[in-house]
């Protein structure tokens, strides 16, 4: 698996919550939370509702057509053991975000 970081925002431009981003063409969101940053798809496995658009409960998004919760601190484990939404890997590098789409 190769790593091929792409820089998405700086880390101070994004207050805690939820921001969608196009990354390489594609949609994602990146999650601020407390000090932990996170990328996951912009759309649920479900029927692709718009993730965007999702509750936050700490670290657990909720798509908002059909209810279903993503643990974000589980690799978008959903609570009740549907299918996983796609989580991708974040880092930090000098006050910048970068994300590895895989």
């Amino acid at each position: 698996m190769t790593e091929e970081w792409t820089r998405v925002a700086d880390r101070a431009s994004l207050a805690d919550g939820i921001h969608p981003v196009r990354v390489a063409g594609r949609s994602i969101i990146i999650g601020v939370f407390d000090d932990t940053v996170t990328a996951f798809s912009a759309f649920c496995p479900h029927m692709r509702g718009p993730m965007a658009r999702s509750e936050v409960e700490g670290y657990v998004v909720s798509c908002p057509l059909h209810g279903w919760r993503f643990d974000l601190k589980d690799g978008g484990r959903e609570l009740h053991g549907y299918r996983r939404l796609d989580v991708y890997p974040t880092k930090l590098d000098a006050g910048e975000i970068f994300v590895n789409l895989l």
